[in-house]
C-alpha cells in the first residue's frame, strides 16, 4: 500500500447504510488485513463537530485512520437545512475535502450489503432509531445519488455478502 503525501497518514473512508458492516470491516482491516499499519478507527456522528475544520484536521493527521462514517455520510444523512443551521459541511466544503482526499490518494470504500440484512442488523443491534426497510432503502438511494452525481473521486465497492439470521 502506498500513497502520495508522506506528511499525512493513510486514510480509508468507509461509507454505507446503517447495518451494512462498516464497523466490522474497519476492525477487520485494522486487526487482520493491515495489523502493522497501526490504523486508528474514527467514527463520525451527528454529535461530532461536523464542520470543514473537523474533517480537514483528521485528513491532515499523520496517523493512519479508518473512518467508520466520514464526510460522505454527512451529505447522505443530513439535510441542507441542517448543515446550514449547524454550520456543518457545505457543497463548497465538499469540493475542498474531495480535492484533499484525491491529492493524498486516500481510499473510499462503499460497503454494499443486502438491504434486508442491513435492517436485520440494525434491529438486532438495537440501534437507536425506528428502522424499517423504506428508511434503509432511502438511505441506499441517497448513497447511490452521492456517488453517481456528486463525488468526483474514485471509490471502490466492498460487496458484503454476510447474512445474519434473527
Amino acid at each position: 500500500m502506498s500513497f502520495k503525501n508522506t506528511d499525512v497518514g493513510h486514510k480509508i473512508i468507509l461509507a454505507g447504510v446503517d447495518g451494512c458492516g462498516k464497523s466490522t470491516l474497519a476492525k477487520k482491516i485494522q486487526q487482520e488485513i493491515y495489523p502493522d499499519m497501526n490504523y486508528k478507527i474514527v467514527h463520525s456522528t451527528r454529535t461530532t463537530k461536523n464542520d470543514l475544520l473537523y474533517f480537514e484536521d483528521l485528513l491532515d493527521s499523520p496517523d493512519n485512520i479508518i473512518f467508520d462514517r466520514f464526510y460522505i455520510d454527512q451529505f447522505v444523512y443530513q439535510t441542507a437545512k441542517e448543515r446550514i443551521e449547524n454550520h456543518w459541511l457545505t457543497l463548497s466544503d465538499l469540493d475542498i475535502i474531495e480535492n484533499k482526499v484525491s491529492a493524498d490518494e486516500h481510499e473510499i470504500i462503499f460497503v454494499d450489503t443486502d438491504l434486508n440484512t442491513c435492517l436485520l442488523n440494525c434491529l438486532k443491534d438495537s440501534e437507536d432509531y425506528n428502522y424499517n426497510i423504506e428508511y434503509i432503502t432511502d438511505l441506499y438511494k441517497r448513497y447511490q445519488y452521492f456517488f453517481s452525481y456528486i463525488s468526483q473521486i474514485p471509490y471502490s465497492i466492498y460487496k458484503n455478502d454476510f447474512k445474519r439470521e434473527i
